[in-house]
């Protein structure tokens, strides 16, 4: 009752992807027994249905995140363009009032200077100040703020353009990071089907390729050949490592070149008949 308690717990960890790598190996090590294997197939099968809309929404929430980034990076680069195409504007309305302001200031403050002077001329009529000082303070002040303004407008784009790249660099260390992930994924063993790899049946069979766990590039062609005395009629099904099928087909030439492309990933692939089971192996695309 214990052993078979452990059993059922190695299981339900599998499923819920909570397996380390030491249980796996024992889970494998328990499947080569008909009876702990049937039973794990029915409790897979369980599983399944159960979880099939969990699926669907993880890579719903995939999709998500994709195209959230894309559109995000789309909008900064808008706000980028308009933020550029504003700026000239917007700097010479400042401009405008600064200068009119410091013009203002300037009418006051001289209008105020000639009163002064005006008192001071009665009774000193030494100490008058010509006019063309007040022009060239003046001109010199303008010129000064101008200097100042155009450094202000040239630090603020330049602050914007660099907000702009860290938020470009930001959506694409978020796009790589979900590529990264789902490429991961598609390489992870299953150890259900690795516990068949190997397994044949008493019809003579011998592969003539792909070899055993081959390789191939990403849109290579994938091809099977092999040679066998049945005259029943022959099934290739290929599945991938979360065990959906990609190909299911009766095999009435040989070699057959697989037409569909297949994405980069670890794959299984099984020949058999009605009844019995030939041959199991598997291959990645890279």
């Amino acid at each position: 009752m214990k052993e078979n308690n452990n059993i059922r717990e190695l299981f339900e960890k599998y499923v819920s992807k909570e397996i380390n790598d030491e249980e796996m190996q024992t889970l494998s090590s328990k499947l080569k027994d008909p009876h702990v294997k049937k039973e794990f197939e029915l409790w897979k099968e369980i599983d399944n249905s159960l979880k099939k809309t969990d699926i669907i929404e993880l890579r719903n929430q995939l999709k998500e995140i994709v195209s959230n980034s894309n559109s995000n990076k789309l909008k900064s680069t808008k706000s980028r363009k308009t933020i550029l195409k504003n700026k000239y504007s917007i700097a010479a309305v400042i401009i405008l009032i600064v200068v009119s302001g410091f013009s203002l200031y300037h009418m006051i403050d001289r209008n105020n200077n000639n009163t002064i002077t005006d008192n001071e001329s009665i009774h000193d009529t030494n100490e008058i100040i010509h006019p063309s000082q007040y022009m060239v303070h003046e001109s010199s002040i303008i010129e000064e703020n101008k200097i100042k303004e155009e450094e202000s407008r040239e630090s603020k784009a330049k602050d914007v353009e660099i907000n702009i790249k860290d938020e470009e660099l930001s959506i694409n260390n978020n796009e790589e990071i979900v590529v990264n992930t789902q490429y991961a994924m598609n390489y992870t063993e299953s150890p259900y089907l690795e516990s068949y790899i190997g397994e044949t049946r008493s019809v003579s069979f011998e592969i003539i390729n792909p070899g055993r766990s081959a390789r191939f590039k990403h849109n290579e062609s994938v091809g099977f050949n092999w040679y066998t005395n049945t005259n029943e009629a022959i099934t290739l099904i290929i599945l991938n490592n979360n065990e959906e099928e990609i190909f299911n087909g009766r095999i009435e030439s040989l070699p057959f070149i697989l037409e569909q492309i297949l994405l980069p990933g670890l794959y299984y692939w099984k020949v058999e008949t009605e009844d019995d089971l030939l041959y199991f192996d598997k291959f990645y695309v890279e």
